[in-house]
């Protein structure tokens, strides 16, 4: 299984897929088993457009036996049904006591999909193949991000990115970013932006995310001239990716209040508010306010 683990860690999803499917099909009843469970591991993966095929990986591996009692069948099982949206009561007496880190990230992913952050913290232990070890470090993020604990949020995600590879490493530096902008820790917001923007090409979407983390990172640290100059340059990309977000113009308008550009303050922060959903507008409007 070593290869597939490599396989997976590199984001070969297809080739990983096609040789474990090749072993459930012609390797021993045990070696079957096994390729089923991080069959339907891998398909979890893919969150609710895996789920079919995840279900019919579990069945497959428990149709071969000796899997009622087995605690990362059933707590695969449990994120699964967690992730469709049933009750605790049908999730949570599925879990077995266990110490395989594989089976406890799957009940923790389960924990999460309940909105029990802080059991799923408590659930995740050291110990995961590499492609699992990054998103547990992930999920860490996101709970702890949910919980407002911004800096261990940001550590999380940092740890993350030490161990994920291409787009995911790019990915979790932006969200150490926005974690460390959210700290009010402009410093290590940059040094996770800068790493991000040394991996290679990017998203004219990524691109835009960037440069707006960029430009509210460079307000903390009371730079408005260089934040407006970043916030420009994510207005650019955004109209080249067709994704037009409140913020962006809104880190524009406070870098142009600070530098005593009020009109143009007025005239970003009426932009940010057409771009504004329902439950956004209030923040917009108390910003208007002050400009």
């Amino acid at each position: 299984m070593r290869g597939v683990l490599e396989a997976l860690h590199q984001g070969d999803y297809d080739s990983a897929i096609e040789r474990l499917a090749r072993k459930a099909l012609f390797g021993r009843k045990e070696e079957a088993r096994e390729a089923l469970l991080l069959l339907a591991e891998v398909y979890s993966l893919y969150g609710e457009e895996g789920l079919e095929k995840a279900h019919r990986s579990l069945e497959e591996a428990y149709e071969l036996g000796e899997l009622e009692f087995h605690p990362l069948y059933r707590a695969l099982l449990g994120e699964l049904l967690a992730l469709e949206g049933r009750p605790e009561a049908e999730v949570l007496p599925l879990f077995l006591p266990t110490e395989d880190p594989r089976a406890r990230y799957h009940q923790a992913q389960a924990l999460f999909y309940l909105g029990r952050l802080e059991e799923a913290l408590r659930t995740l232990r050291p110990g995961l193949p590499a492609f699992l070890a990054w998103r547990a470090e992930a999920l860490k993020g996101r709970a702890l991000e949910r919980l407002g604990r911004h800096r261990e949020a940001a550590l999380a995600y940092e740890e993350g990115a030490r161990i994920a590879l291409g787009l995911e490493r790019y990915w979790l530096l932006l969200d150490a970013a926005a974690m460390w902008v959210e700290a009010g820790e402009g410093e290590r917001a940059l040094g996770a932006l800068e790493e991000a923007a040394a991996l290679g090409e990017e998203s004219p979407e990524d691109a835009a995310t960037r440069h707006y983390l960029l430009a509210r990172a460079h307000l903390l640290l009371g730079n408005p001239n260089r934040a407006l100059e970043e916030a420009r340059k994510a207005l650019e990309k955004e109209e080249e990716s067709g994704h037009k977000a409140y913020g962006t113009p809104m880190v524009a308008g406070q870098a142009l209040l600070q530098l005593g550009r009020y009109a143009e303050a007025v005239e970003a922060y009426r932009e940010a508010l057409l771009r504004a959903e329902a439950s956004e507008r209030p923040y917009v409007l108390h910003e208007l306010g002050v400009a």
